[in-house]
């Protein structure tokens, strides 16, 4: 995936929302803040409410979305406080995670031993790593998986090597295409098989 034939955009033009285009010749994302499509304030609203309303958004837009596309296409949502994202693409696997920036102790505990070992190693924080192994999961699994079974063995500007553990313990090692990218405090990371 050339990250540097990346076409980003934001869509100030409604006054409703903050919107953010992401696309590239292998997918498109649309990470929405809807923090202000709400007069009482997302901080007001329960957590559940925050995440059947983000889910909600990101169901209908994708439905338009794909209304007006022809052919078979894939697709993830993520949401965390404030944003809501989707990624839509032809290929047949691919995964979406957008988180707030920061360093959780408690899920430091579902990084591998190589992981833990290439934090310290390269200049991309824990939000990357996280992000990043949620994709893959989101990628490969729908749900009832431990995420603790997939473990990054490397990766480079575009590529990320992981091995994935399944149930009866075939373990198996994947190629596979990356994006990452920082929007103000939290990280966007999209994995995708081309395969």
């Amino acid at each position: 995936m050339k990250v540097r034939k990346l076409t980003r955009y934001e869509d100030i033009s409604n006054r409703q929302c903050r919107v953010i285009y992401i696309r590239t010749e292998f997918f498109l994302a649309k990470i929405i803040d809807i923090s202000t499509f709400f007069e009482k304030g997302l901080k007001k609203m329960g957590r559940k409410e925050i995440r059947n309303t983000q889910s909600t958004i990101a169901h209908l837009e994708l439905e338009n979305l794909k209304n007006k596309l022809s052919g078979n296409f894939s697709y993830s949502i993520s949401h965390s406080h404030q944003y809501t994202c989707f990624v839509i693409t032809k290929y047949k696997r691919i995964g979406v995670d957008i988180e707030k920036n920061r360093w959780e102790k408690s899920r430091e505990l579902f990084l591998c031993a190589n992981e833990r070992k290439l934090l310290q190693e390269v200049k991309r924080g824990f939000t990357f790593f996280w992000t990043l192994k949620e994709s893959i999961y989101k990628s490969f699994f729908k749900s009832n998986y431990q995420i603790s079974n997939i473990c990054i063995s490397s990766f480079d500007e575009e590529l990320v090597q992981s091995k994935i553990k399944y149930v009866g313990g075939k373990e198996v090692e994947k190629e596979l295409n990356f994006f990452s990218t920082v929007i103000g405090a939290f990280v966007f990371s999209v994995v995708i098989s081309l395969d």
